[in-house]
């Protein structure tokens, strides 16, 4: 494949649908290598930007990318011993319509504690700046969202920091240390929120010069001498070989052959599972439920009714009393004596209590 693109360069045809696939699967190798890799975060990103309807041309970029990481294929990122820091320190930039298709601008940011770099990105702008000073003024607006999440996220974890942005803009910081939008009136006003920020101090905004701003390898291409400085200051090194904690061809292997024996004990036991079947018992074992003074016609319901007897020795036991003993409706029982007389014609004793009423023992 690498032949059939050697001389693709400004080339605009679309690639084929397998070339387009291949191509597609190396820039997601590359995203994920960039998480870590500062020196790589812009070339991948603008790579990535044609994923979708990627052309000839865009080949040479991989290409380019890939002799980068043959001859500089380690980076190991520091984080030495260090006192406690109070404050996390963020670096911005932007190129002001830097592509050359949109003219949208790109948006680089390193966000740092101390010696330790903890983040870094480069993004593209959504919307086309009018002027390098609002290109500069979204990229401290990310800026500063991003080192908030920092603040809070130190917080949760009980350590207090402050949070300082850095920028190379005196436009933008001019714009951010008013109120309003000055004479600038096409500021969109979502880019005000530093102002915001600024005035509640929950955020310090400071300048830096543009040849020692670490942010600048991430908006654009940079010479290798600019970007080796600028790797130095952020604590990074470069390194050749291999590293001795990556696993070897063999050890790969190995733990290959061992994964692939779990999914297969796995599988078959997945199988036997759905070989089960749900089966049920021929017999149905369930209580009865005696039925007595159950399913009544209305008539006899409105007559009969069904009373909790106490026995004295703590048992109790139902007994249905017909209410045409007690003389009918609206007679008392206390009066008619109809219910005590049923509770002595069934054994009970006179004290006891029956129905709710009570009647003392002769």
């Amino acid at each position: 494949m690498v032949d059939e693109w050697r001389n693709c360069e400004g080339d605009d045809s679309v690639m084929t649908p397998a070339d387009a696939r291949k191509y597609r699967a190396i820039v997601a190798r590359l995203n994920y290598i960039a998480s870590d890799r500062v020196d790589l975060q812009f070339a991948v990103k603008e790579a990535a930007r044609n994923m979708s309807c990627p052309k000839a041309e865009d080949w040479h970029a991989l290409k380019r990318i890939g002799k980068y990481l043959k001859g500089r294929p380690r980076l190991v990122m520091k984080f030495g011993w260090q006192a406690q820091i109070v404050t996390a320190v963020t670096y911005t930039d932007s190129d002001w319509a830097g592509c050359a298709k949109t003219a949208k601008s790109t948006s680089g940011g390193l966000v740092t504690l101390g010696k330790h770099l903890i983040k870094s990105y480069s993004r593209q702008q959504r919307t086309v700046a009018l002027s390098s000073a609002e290109a500069e003024l979204h990229a401290m607006v990310a800026a500063s969202a991003e080192t908030l999440g920092i603040i809070a996220l130190c917080k949760d974890m009980g350590i207090e920091v402050g949070g300082e942005v850095y920028a190379d803009s005196s436009a933008a910081l001019g714009i951010v240390q008013r109120s309003g939008n000055g004479k600038v009136r096409h500021l969109r006003v979502q880019a005000l929120w530093v102002q915001e920020v600024r005035c509640s101090k929950r955020l310090w905004y400071k300048k830096v010069l543009g040849t020692r701003n670490p942010a600048d390898v991430l908006t654009k291409h940079v010479p290798k001498e600019l970007l080796d400085a600028h790797l130095i200051t952020l604590g990074v090194e470069l390194r050749g070989g291999r590293a001795e904690s990556a696993p070897t061809l063999d050890q790969l292997e190995m733990y290959t052959e061992e994964w692939a024996e779990g999914e297969d004990a796995e599988g078959e036991k997945e199988e036997e599972e759905k070989s089960k079947k749900v089966r049920f018992y021929n017999k149905v074992m369930f209580r009865a439920i005696p039925a007595t003074g159950k399913c009544r016609k209305t008539e006899l319901a409105r007559k009969t009714r069904t009373t909790r007897t106490s026995w004295p020795g703590g048992a109790s036991e139902s007994l249905t009393v017909d209410l045409s003993l007690t003389g009918g409706r609206g007679t008392s029982p206390r009066a008619s004596g109809g219910v005590h007389a049923l509770v002595e014609a069934a054994g009970l004793p006179v004290g006891c209590r029956g129905g709710g009423h009570t009647r003392p023992a002769k």
